[in-house]
């Protein structure tokens, strides 16, 4: 049943952390991978891109980066491995698992295991086996099923949790962390294909450049929460089985979304690199154009933000320096101006002027994130401080910039907001699909 439109809007305010495309939103960042590794071909699916599948394929997701040490916990012993020295033993849960001599050691109650310096350990489990894995025993673990690497990180102090599984079995806790529960199966449904679709995408570009893991399970990726009871992620999943978007030419299309694009789509290509390895951004369904879009219930379809001019020219310094880019040096702010936009009215660059006279021109989704940088001497950015969206008009007066915007997210692809709105209109998830890529085609790439 859907959610009438005030209880949808006050649901919608817990989750929006998770509802990006985001970051590089769904989706953080500009796409990872070598100038070498997408002229290879891609183990299993073939040149990159390129959609042959003869059964489900499996997806490795790091859903742990970086962590001391893990606590798996299950109703049943677990049976790990060392896969260089060939050792397999049970262990009764809980089981810690910490960095050791560069190795790995799993340790449960009366035994251990361990993988020498340079070696990992794999937590073997069937799909249909549920386990619980976190930095410790508490509320900050999730419930997940398939196989746990885990390996060495950052000089062999460190741990990466990277859980295989098939990708079936891991669209559902996408679903669930990306959308709120009372939304139409209409909007699942989109959600699903266009999920699987950058999954299968980014699997293409990981195995092509040898890297252990294909998706990160947060919003440099895909938000995954592991094993979820959501009925309708569940059921969109099963739906959807394999449909996937492809591009005119074929190829997988990356399926970039984000949670609300405030009625006004952005073109892959002005968000992040799109030469050498990056063209696929250049491909027309991830063009943005006119269209109307529902996504008016969004809390972020319009928004307002307040800055001291320090603050801004301190977040700025900060984003600027981490990045390579000229404003690390920029001064006070007198003006912050729109410089050019898409065909849509969406700002793709920004001018910045400062009291020197120093001109600097930045893109919006770089302003974005260097307006959220964390800047020393600055409060912490909180969910109400936030910008949300490159997609803003700047005043500058006095001693504050006055931010007005709109749409929450890079605004490429697929609108969740949106989705919701088409299915509450009675749209298929094909049809709004559609909408969100034109010229981009639904197939089944497996059964």
């Amino acid at each position: 049943m859907t959610m009438p439109r005030a209880a949808r809007t006050a649901a919608a305010l817990l989750p929006l952390g998770l509802l990006v495309v985001l970051l590089f939103s769904c989706q953080g960042g500009a796409p990872r991978g070598s100038a070498s590794a997408l002229a290879t071909s891609a183990p299993e699916g073939g040149p990159i891109g390129r959609a042959s599948f003869e059964d489900e394929p499996s997806i490795r997701v790091r859903i742990f980066r970086g962590m001391p040490s893990l606590e798996v916990g299950a109703e049943h012993p677990l049976i790990v491995s060392s896969p260089a020295t060939g050792e397999t033993r049970a262990l009764v849960p809980p089981v810690s698992i910490e960095a050791s001599e560069g190795g790995v050691v799993a340790r449960a109650v009366g035994t251990e295991i361990r993988a020498p310096a340079g070696g990992h350990l794999e937590l073997i489990e069937s799909s249909d086996a549920i386990y619980r894995v976190g930095p410790d025993a508490d509320e900050s673990s999730i419930r997940v099923a398939g196989r746990l690497a885990v390996h060495p990180v950052r000089d062999g102090s460190r741990l990466d949790g990277v859980l295989e599984l098939p990708i079936e079995r891991y669209l559902p806790g996408v679903l669930a962390a990306e959308l709120i529960p009372g939304w139409e199966m209409a909007a699942f449904e989109a959600q699903a294909i266009a999920a699987r679709s950058y999954a299968l995408h980014e699997r293409s570009r990981s195995r092509a450049s040898g890297r252990r893991f294909d998706v990160e399970s947060t919003t440099l990726d895909q938000v995954f929460e592991g094993e979820t009871s959501n009925t309708r992620a569940i059921d969109a999943v099963e739906r959807t089985r394999g449909q996937t978007l492809l591009a005119p030419d074929g190829l997988l299309l990356r399926a970039y979304y984000s949670s609300t694009c405030g009625g006004r789509p952005a073109t892959a290509s002005s968000v992040w690199p799109s030469e050498g390895e990056l063209s696929f951004n250049k491909t027309a369904p991830l063009r943005g154009r006119v269209r109307d879009c529902p996504c008016d219930e969004s809390p972020l379809y319009r928004w307002e933000r307040t800055r001291g001019r320090e603050e801004i020219r301190a977040r700025l310094r900060a984003w600027g320096a981490s990045a390579g880019h000229d404003l690390r040096r920029v001064g006070r702010v007198l003006s912050l101006e729109v410089e050019r936009t898409s065909v849509t009215g969406r700002p793709e660059r920004f001018k910045i002027i400062d009291d020197a006279g120093a001109v600097y021109r930045v893109s919006s989704e770089n302003l974005r994130v260097a307006m959220n940088t964390t800047a020393p001497g600055q409060p912490a950015i909180t969910r109400q401080t936030r910008v949300p969206s490159g997609d803003l008009e700047a005043t500058v007066a006095s001693g504050r910039v006055v931010l007005r915007g709109r749409g929450f997210g890079h605004g490429v692809g697929l609108c969740q907001f949106g989705a919701q709105g088409y299915a509450e209109q009675g749209h298929s998830a094909e049809r709004m699909l559609r909408r969100f890529y034109p010229g981009a085609r639904i197939e089944r790439l497996y059964r």
